[in-house]
């Protein structure tokens, strides 16, 4: 299930006020999307831009660019690079599974030996010849091997 949010449409005041502060002290404000550099001019379709930061990635909006290429930047740029940023994030919180595993892969209960044969995989931990190692205090370590070497009088 994805995450979703509602994003509210900006209303005609703040509309307005976004391309008053956009322009400065210009007659009209500039396409802010990157290859455009157009004038935003009355009656043309206009959008509020959150470039560089995609608005789906925390971005805030930055000024104003044509709806046409908003559009088109979305398109090319921004959607892949959102998808992209999720599936980063979902193989690092390890909420990722591949559709189709590999047979004896890591998670398998079988594996492949060297030699071709396949053999069933023990159970994670308790793997024949490992040792587990016990983190201790370094105080408690120098008191057991103290104890050792008296037992077995090392100098």
């Amino acid at each position: 299930m994805a995450l979703t949010y509602t994003r509210r449409r900006l209303s005609s005041a703040q509309r307005e006020a976004l391309y008053d502060r956009c322009k400065g002290d210009q007659d009209f404000p500039t396409c802010n999307i990157p290859g455009c550099g157009r004038l935003v001019k009355p009656g043309e379709a206009w959008v509020e831009s959150h470039f560089p930061v995609p608005h789906a990635l925390g971005g805030e909006e930055t000024g104003v660019a044509h709806d046409i290429c908003n559009r088109l930047y979305a398109a090319n740029v921004e959607v892949p690079a959102i998808a992209k940023a999720k599936r980063i994030r979902r193989k690092h919180v390890g909420a990722h599974v591949a559709q189709h595993p590999l047979p004896c892969g890591r998670n398998s209960s079988r594996k492949k030996t060297i030699d071709g044969r396949v053999v069933a995989r023990p159970p994670r931990g308790k793997a024949p010849g490992r040792q587990l190692f016990i983190h201790m205090p370094v105080a408690e370590l120098d008191r057991i091997l103290d104890a050792v070497n008296v037992e077995m009088k090392l100098p």
